[in-house]
């Protein structure tokens, strides 16, 4: 998972508004005293960013470094506005309900006004640095060099430690001047690995992992494409993590192929859609991976942490795998839709081999641009998202302002699909056995209201796409401890209406099988909603490295949610094809397309349990569409074992794995694979009648 980082002052009204309460540190590391402990700035350190986590790290030195972007959020309109009307946009009983709006419609109603957006920008200017905005008016990314970045926002910087990431923060509470429309910082605190890809290789070779055939037979992809339902005329777009090589003149892009090693259908293509403004630049072009790439200097002898991804090159850009994962996932399940990859690259203007550290970025660290760059052009009618991370590590006016871009998404009509992680019920860990065993978390952004969290499955197959057995929850129990399928319940981030049963005599309630949490009224938000194909054990093909200039081609097994995600929103783009082709899928708006329905999961829902003379009964149409997954827990080890089972003992004078046995699975929804599984086809004739 990569970097992301969230801030925002709200009003408490704007938090109940958010849906969001606090959630306690699980962290004891103070950050040393400091200026800004001892004299807050006369109350200018309202201004926001990650000081929960930065007050849980362990200070080291102070930072050197050549430049740095990140992004900062300006002063918003009504933010509340905006969370309503997402939730009213996808009640039926609202008379907002799917009345999408135009990006410009959402950025005058309740994103910054011009002039406060033209302020924060002319502030920052005045320092020198590099300002890109974009039409949502919501964020700034700014870049610079350490004095101009300290002297704009009042502060110093500092390396610190929190266990084994190492990062640059402030030293002092970040402020600006009274009166300037900036009110807090998303990433400020420069963080390595608080949000990361989820992706998990199994091996190599050349019939490595599941064909696109068998996963369309499996899914019943194929039996939507029979009928002709191919996601034509609809547009998937993946918020990049790294670099992914397209089809061009003389150039072999690993779409392409993909398809010619296992001739699958479809001839639809990868766009690549850069990140713009200044402090921005053209993505470098993929490129061997050589020994060169391999970030084992850290930059100015202080940062060991920074993978290669994300110091690119013109000659040291290699293919990580997401991108290939997501990209390839969505054409093939898809292949009538056209795909989008929107990838953010950030150059370093001195040579990373300066004494002073000079951050670049690539792909997944500047997700928040690539987010607000697709909410801009709107051109895509899905969003993939295959990151995350824990979201107890943020404060819940950081997660706030976050929220506040999916809510842009969801009154725009766009669904967005995010990966519920890979360490279970144990989000907080780190995937190296680091973190409080005890302590269950979630990940963000699945957890979002107006996001739908997918979970993963094990899924195992014969040759003929047919099911050998059951399908079970990703977990110890199939993969010996190799991560398992994230799931819980939120600790921030109340229940969506969806995830209730409304027009009971009582009132709404939670769905069966859904836990309430400590949120209070509404309960807490439960993940995932559905789940598919992501165990690594039972994983999906993959290309890389295709063209000869970049070789040795590879075909690669991988798994991890990464998969699912992309999965879904594959399935999601036959729907709305269907919606877009035969105009089935409800209201037509006044604004925007006719054929977008918003967030899935507020449809999904009803498929599983209704409402019907005032008692709750299951839904004719769930055991149609749904597998539900019966057998297995997103449970699995602290510490990754070197052997194939979780029980395996350390090395001798070393402690063993601890089991953590996570979330079980049962009848109907469970916090391992939500509503269970579903098939394309059937999906299609629940929502659409056809």
């Amino acid at each position: 998972m990569r970097r992301f980082h969230s801030a925002r002052v709200l009003a408490a009204t704007a938090l109940i508004a958010f849906g969001l309460t606090s959630c306690g540190p699980h962290g004891t590391s103070p950050v040393p005293m400091t200026q800004a402990q001892t004299n807050p700035f006369n109350g200018d350190s309202a201004f926001l960013y990650n000081s929960t986590f930065l007050r849980e790290s362990h200070y080291l030195k102070p930072a050197v470094f050549g430049t740095l972007g990140f992004d900062v959020i300006v002063r918003l309109q009504n933010p509340e506005g905006l969370i309503q009307y997402a939730k009213d946009a996808s009640n039926a009983k609202s008379p907002a309900y799917r009345q999408f709006l135009t990006p410009e419609q959402v950025a005058d109603r309740f994103m910054a006004t011009t002039s406060d957006y033209a302020a924060a920008t002319a502030y920052l200017k005045r320092y020198g640095l590099k300002v890109a905005g974009w039409s949502s008016r919501m964020i700034l990314h700014v870049t610079g060099t350490q004095h101009q970045l300290e002297s704009a926002f009042s502060t110093k910087f500092g390396w610190y430690k929190n266990r084994n990431e190492t990062f640059l923060a402030p030293i002092m509470a970040p402020r600006v001047p009274k009166g300037v429309p900036i009110v807090g910082s998303l990433n400020i605190v420069y963080r390595t690995r608080d949000f990361q890809p989820s992706k998990i290789t199994v091996s190599n070779g050349l019939t490595s992992g599941y064909s696109p055939q068998q996963m369309q037979l499996a899914f019943d992809y194929a039996g939507a494409y029979n009928v002709g339902y191919t996601g034509a005329g609809i547009t998937i777009g993946v918020i990049g993590t790294g670099g992914v090589s397209i089809n061009s003149t003389g150039h072999l892009g690993d779409l392409e192929a993909m398809r010619g090693i296992y001739g699958a259908q479809g001839a639809n293509t990868i766009t690549l859609e850069a990140v713009t403004g200044a402090g921005f630049a053209t993505p470098p072009a993929v490129t061997k991976t050589t020994s060169s790439c391999n970030d084992t200097t850290p930059a100015g002898g202080d940062n060991p942490n920074l993978p290669p991804s994300e110091s690119p090159t013109s000659t040291c850009n290699p293919e990580d795998g997401e991108a290939q994962i997501d990209t390839e996932q969505t054409a093939l399940l898809s292949p009538g839709s056209a795909i989008q990859f929107y990838l953010g690259y950030q150059p370093s203007s001195t040579n990373p081999s300066d004494s002073g550290f000079s951050a670049q970025g690539l792909g997944g660290d500047l997700w928040i641009p690539e987010l607000a760059q697709a909410l801009q052009t709107n051109t895509a009618d899905i969003l993939s998202i295959s990151f995350g991370g824990d979201e107890e590590s943020f404060t819940p006016q950081l997660l706030a302002s976050i929220q506040t871009l999916f809510a842009a998404a969801q009154s725009q009509g766009i669904a967005v699909f995010a990966s519920s992680g890979d360490n279970g019920a144990y989000a907080c860990q780190d995937g190296l056995g680091n973190g409080n065993p005890n302590d269950k978390c979630v990940s963000y952004p699945a957890t979002d209201a107006n996001v739908t969290a997918v979970g993963g499955v094990n899924t195992p197959l014969n040759g003929a796409g047919q099911l050998v057995g059951p399908i079970t929850a990703w977990g110890e129990t199939t993969s010996g401890g190799l991560g398992g399928t994230g799931g819980g319940v939120s600790s921030v981030v109340s229940m969506p209406k969806y995830e209730q049963l409304c027009g009971l005599p009582s009132g709404c309630e939670v769905m069966p099988g859904m836990t309430a949490g400590s949120c209070g009224s509404p309960p807490c938000r439960n993940v995932p909603d559905v789940s598919l194909e992501a165990d690594p054990l039972t994983g999906v093909a993959t290309v890389m490295n295709a063209d000869p200039s970049i070789g040795p081609r590879q075909v690669v097994s991988f798994g991890g949610t990464s998969v699912a995600a992309p999965e879904m929103a594959a399935q999601w783009g036959l729907v709305l094809g269907v919606c877009k082709s035969k105009g089935l899928c409800g209201i037509k708006p006044p604004n925007g397309p006719a054929y977008r329905t918003g967030n899935a999961a507020a449809l999904l829902y009803p498929l599983y349990y209704v409402v019907a003379g005032g008692k709750a009964i299951e839904s004719p149409s769930y055991p149609i569409t749904f597998y539900d997954v019966l057998f297995g827990s997103n449970g699995q080890c602290h510490q990754q074992p070197s052997g194939p089972s979780c029980p395996t003992p350390g090395p001798t004078g070393t402690p063993g794995p601890t089991f953590l046995p996570g979330n079980g699975t049962g009848v109907g929804y469970d916090q391992s694979t939500g509503l269970g599984v579903p098939f394309a086809r059937a999906l299609i004739k629940a929502l659409s009648g056809v």
